[in-house]
């Protein structure tokens, strides 16, 4: 009879652990180990906050210089007895003076408003993992959990007990991913891109704010004569034209620079860590849960669907 009574014990262990693991779930768990994880949530999100703070700021001078290049571009000026006059071949095309320089600036604008609806997006997708950590937790449990109650009835191949295991494994990995993976892989992208990119994001600024104030249009939006506002045009056109001549290879580097360091923080060192975190815990976790996955065998009795 104990030697029943402890066969039955040893079948119902694994059960009997999962259902203290779920009723401590439910009780507060997930809670406390927000909680715990709590430091390592504020310190990305301070980081996603910086990063987007920083993006908006440089949005800044490099909006006001493209808004200053479209009031010149295309516009068709002379001078002559101090009014602005349209003609022929008189005239001077600023447009054609600035394109480069406009084509980078429009580069840059479009690379920061990706970057910033990225990093909103991540912001907000970031924000919801400690609330779904603890329905996705409930879930894999109570899956392995009725796995572990079937044991007796029906065999491991059975439907009911592949399905379980099969949804509760997809919920585990992303509950895994939500509450660890995730979190440490934009932990560790936000320290490799601050060791990595300082120097270049200091170029990227000053050098936006260099073509911030070549492209400054003030003196042409206070100019309250024509002849004013001519004179003006005439020496931003002057002034763009040699700033085109001897800082154009300046903002190349400053736009490759920048597409470097959203390339590197946004895609290159997440991806990098999130797989390097997938292997170590996959070498770590896979052996030890193996057999209580469903295999392709283990499935067999799954009715087909079209």
């Amino acid at each position: 009879m104990n030697a029943i009574w402890k066969t039955r014990l040893l079948t119902f262990r694994p059960a009997l652990i999962l259902f203290v693991l779920l009723l401590f779930s439910c009780l507060g768990g997930s809670q406390l180990l927000n909680h715990v994880l709590s430091p390592l949530t504020q310190r990305n999100s301070a980081y996603l906050d910086a990063t987007l703070r920083d993006t908006t700021q440089l949005m800044i001078p490099v909006g006001l210089a493209k808004a200053g290049a479209d009031m010149l571009e295309g516009s068709t000026v002379q001078l002559e007895a101090g009014i602005v006059v349209a003609k022929g071949n008189m005239s001077v095309e600023a447009g054609d003076l600035m394109q480069p320089v406009l084509d980078c600036i429009d580069i840059a604008w479009k690379i920061l408003l990706a970057s910033a609806v990225f990093l909103i997006s991540i912001k907000c997708v970031a924000s919801c993992f400690p609330d779904l950590a603890a329905p996705f937790c409930a879930v894999f449990l109570t899956c392995f959990l009725l796995d572990s109650l079937l044991v007796i009835w029906l065999k491991r191949e059975h439907v009911v007990r592949a399905v379980a295991r099969r949804i509760g494994g997809i919920f585990f990995l992303s509950w895994l991913l939500m509450i660890a993976l995730l979190p440490v892989t934009l932990a560790g992208s936000a320290y490799l891109t601050e060791r990595t990119t300082a120097h270049m994001r200091t170029n990227i600024d000053t050098t936006f704010q260099r073509v911030h104030t070549v492209f400054n249009m003030e003196g042409f939006t206070t100019a309250n004569e024509l002849s004013e506002k001519a004179n003006f045009l005439k020496t931003k056109m002057a002034e763009i034209s040699r700033f085109a001549r001897e800082e154009l290879g300046t903002v190349i580097l400053a736009i490759c620079q920048l597409v470097a360091v959203k390339v590197l923080s946004g895609v290159f060192y997440p991806l990098l860590l999130l797989a390097f975190l997938i292997w170590l815990v996959r070498g770590c976790l896979y052996p030890g849960i193996k057999g209580t996955l469903p295999t392709d065998s283990s499935m067999a009795g799954v009715p087909k669907t079209s």
